[in-house]
């Protein structure tokens, strides 16, 4: 199951995208409870967003992000049915894309 929920509706010729991302987004200044020793820093790095194969939207991103952060933009340029899709990338190397359609 994708980590990412993602939306991207057409209004009036401009796109609104909106996703929500489950991830931990530790900052690696946390330490555990019982030990004491630090939380190794687990946090979203790069985090882009593509219309068919167009970049929209390309950030990167630190431990300042909130835990399962909220992403909202708007971009022009885009019709009912193609595709927009995002992609990140973390500190461990994990990545994860979602595709979806515009509505």
């Amino acid at each position: 199951m994708s980590s990412i929920k993602l939306r991207a509706i057409s209004q009036d010729g401009i796109i609104i995208v909106k996703a929500l991302i489950k991830h931990p987004m530790e900052t690696g200044l946390r330490l555990t409870r019982q030990t004491g020793d630090p939380i190794p820093a687990h946090h979203i790095v790069t985090l882009l967003v593509h219309h068919e194969d167009q970049l929209v939207l390309d950030t990167d991103w630190g431990p300042g992000i909130s835990a399962n952060p909220w992403l909202s933009f708007r971009f022009l340029g885009g019709k009912v049915g193609e595709r927009v899709s995002l992609t990140w990338i973390d500190t461990v190397g994990h990545r994860e894309v979602r595709e979806t359609r515009i509505k």
